[in-house]
């Protein structure tokens, strides 16, 4: 019972950690007709200042999108701002993208984008700030279409990925959201941040009835990312329950040992090496601005006693 507990400890902790979304703000996104009590409850306790710019954006979409709801007079302005400089800095990034686009078909690469670029392909008025371009490459052309996108001079980042598996469907970009969105929180970012990965999962998901998520895990053991899945599933589960239903929140491929030792080296990734303010000890209990020696020597008793 003291290892069940132990381990459940330790999801919570990763729970805690990343923090919560805003239900009604998700709610909004996910829903074609949010309703105005939705949007109200939302925006009592909403400060665009100091709310993500994805968040920002969101909301800038759904007042566009949805014009029967009402809005503060005052906020309007600033959300119709936000949506021209977002379509402004999209300009840019988009020609990059299409100069590297036009190399790959001049060398005949084969190529698949991600990410952002694939889910604006899909869901063209649909707003979204971008930052980088995502590119899947077969290994055999891995090389190439690198040395090409390099001889692109542009301060946007651009990540050429390795396709380690024939097809490409709604499942590898399932797929490989779920990795972005662990790198991200791995990074330290908050979940707020990552409330439209969490929309275009939803979305991905819901494209057709035959939805097959054991291509997802057939994907995970050929790319050696069991653990990043089945934890960050549980997390997409905790911001929308069901999607996944915990299916691989105890992964065969991995012993319970190693799994609780791959989530403790999550949390001190993320809570001392990505230079956060605070650090999850045990549940329920957080130490404040710990100098980063401490925390590491506190990290390593806890990789090697548990928690």
């Amino acid at each position: 019972m003291r290892r069940e507990n132990d381990h459940q400890s330790l999801w919570n902790s990763v729970f805690r950690s990343v923090g919560e979304i805003n239900q009604e703000l998700l709610k909004l996104g996910l829903e074609e007709n949010g309703t105005q009590e939705n949007l109200d409850e939302f925006l009592k306790g909403w400060d665009i200042d100091k709310s993500p710019i994805q968040c920002v954006v969101l909301v800038a979409h759904i007042m566009k999108s949805l014009p029967d709801l009402s809005f503060p007079s005052a906020l309007i302005p600033r959300l119709n701002g936000v949506l021209s400089y977002c379509r402004f800095k999209n300009l840019h990034i988009e020609t990059i993208l299409n100069d590297i686009i036009n190399l790959f078909k001049n060398n005949s690469i084969t190529y698949n984008l991600l990410g952002d670029w694939a889910m604006k392909g899909l869901r063209p008025e649909y707003p979204r700030w971008i930052n980088s371009i995502d590119i899947l490459v077969p290994v055999s052309e891995y090389d190439h279409a690198a040395e090409e996108a390099l001889s692109i001079k542009s301060d946007t980042e651009v990540n050429i990925i390795q396709s380690l598996h024939d097809g490409f469907s709604p499942e590898t970009l399932v797929f490989f959201a779920l990795l972005n969105l662990y790198e991200r929180l791995l990074d330290g970012q908050s979940i707020k941040s990552c409330i439209t990965t969490f929309i275009d999962i939803n979305y991905l998901y819901s494209l057709n009835k035959g939805f097959d998520t054991g291509i997802i895990m057939t994907l995970a053991n050929k790319y050696n990312r069991v653990f990043q899945v089945a934890l960050i599933s549980r997390v997409v589960d905790s911001v929308m329950p069901g999607l996944f239903n915990n299916q691989w929140q105890e992964p065969c491929s991995l012993s319970r040992r190693t799994l609780k030792k791959r989530l403790v080296d999550f949390l001190y990734r993320r809570d001392v090496l990505s230079g956060t303010d605070n650090i999850i000890l045990k549940e329920g209990t957080r130490r404040g601005l710990i100098p980063s020696v401490i925390k590491h020597l506190i990290w390593c008793l806890v990789s090697k006693f548990g928690l």
